[in-house]
């Protein structure tokens, strides 16, 4: 019985480390996605229009949607500079 008990606490436990997991690898896949999206579109700006980068990049931001919150801490605020971390 003490087996039957440990082997189905096993495979649940297994099973929803899985879910898990998995769960990740989707939003990981999610966001590689976006990020692609947005290279093209700064790649077709730049050869449509030949503008100058902060332009391009002003113009694509405009049509994207805000970063998630753990990219939040690599934009700054107006006025104040882009912390960046020493490697």
């Amino acid at each position: 019985m003490q087996r039957l008990i440990g082997s189905v606490l096993i495979i649940t436990a297994t099973a929803g480390a899985g879910y898990v997991y998995g769960t990740e690898l989707k939003k990981y896949l999610e966001k590689i996605q976006y990020l692609r999206y947005i290279s093209g579109l700064l790649k077709g700006e730049i050869e449509y229009t030949g503008a100058p980068l902060s332009e391009v990049f002003s113009s694509v931001a405009a049509r994207c949607r805000p970063p998630p919150n753990e990219m939040r801490h690599c934009t700054s605020a107006p006025g104040r500079p882009v912390q960046t971390a020493v490697l």
